[in-house]
């Protein structure tokens, strides 16, 4: 008996991790999760098929969310490093001075400190918008460069 307390325990610190919502039983989210049959593990009653089918859609649209996030990330990061490499061409000399290369490693050391590593080798940098001011802002500085562009 201890070993199945021990695996709900470990289900929930997985869902924790992955910020799944625990709205249906975490055993069943966590088996579709990881494409097993949820009969391998608990002889207790099964859901009914319905309810299997949305956990199933369930899981599958955080998955999703998920995905689309990560890919919004990433380009982002790569919004902010063409801004980043424009800058550079336009302030850019044709002799790069002693001044120039010490205040480059000064700016990275800072930067670095404010850098997680990923397991991929991708560096991740937290950015924390006010309020959704922002969004709001956001979203209309894009819809007038977009009005403009037509």
């Amino acid at each position: 008996m201890a070993f199945w307390t021990m695996f709900r325990v470990f289900l929930a610190t997985i869902a924790a991790i992955l910020r799944i919502s625990p709205v249906k039983p975490l055993e069943v989210e966590m088996f579709y999760l990881f494409k097993l049959s949820p009969e391998c593990a608990f002889s207790s009653p099964q859901p009914e098929a319905a309810e299997d089918e949305s956990m199933k859609a369930q899981v599958e649209r955080q998955a999703t969310v998920l995905v689309k996030k990560e890919k919004v990330a990433t380009a982002s990061g790569q919004l902010v490093g063409a801004a980043f490499a424009f800058i550079g061409e336009m302030f850019s000399s044709a002799d790069e001075t002693e001044k120039i290369v010490s205040l480059t490693e000064a700016f990275r050391s800072k930067l670095n400190e404010c850098m997680e590593k990923n397991d991929d080798g991708s560096l991740s940098m937290t950015i924390r918008m006010p309020d959704d001011t922002f969004v709001r802002n956001m979203a209309r500085s894009l819809a007038q460069m977009v009005a403009g562009g037509q």
